[in-house]
């Protein structure tokens, strides 16, 4: 599930659906306070329990980073590792490990 925490992707689609994955919404650490944090956190465990693994997207501080490695995420994607790149330059990158 894409952009979760916003827009469609609420508890109820996750109580009535399977999913493998769900990435969770960049706007949780837009505004990386207190209250984001615990948010995200629970998110993570829920999500363990579940047995749905997790992404966060928009990380871009290795503040940020640490703390969601803290927090149980298994995946991050952001400005942090890379910015935005053409899909046929992400293909160049990427065929040493295909």
């Amino acid at each position: 599930m894409d952009d979760f925490g916003s827009g469609y992707s609420s508890l109820n689609v996750l109580k009535d659906y399977h999913f493998d994955v769900i990435k969770i919404d960049m706007v949780f650490l837009r505004k990386f306070d207190d209250r984001s944090k615990t948010i995200v956190r629970n998110i993570c465990r829920m999500a363990k329990e579940l047995g749905i693994r997790t992404v966060c997207e928009g990380v871009e501080t290795q503040e940020q980073f640490d703390f969601l490695k803290e927090a149980g995420c298994n995946l991050a994607q952001g400005s942090l590792f890379s910015p935005p790149v053409p899909l046929d330059e992400l293909y160049k990158k990427m065929a040493p490990y295909l």
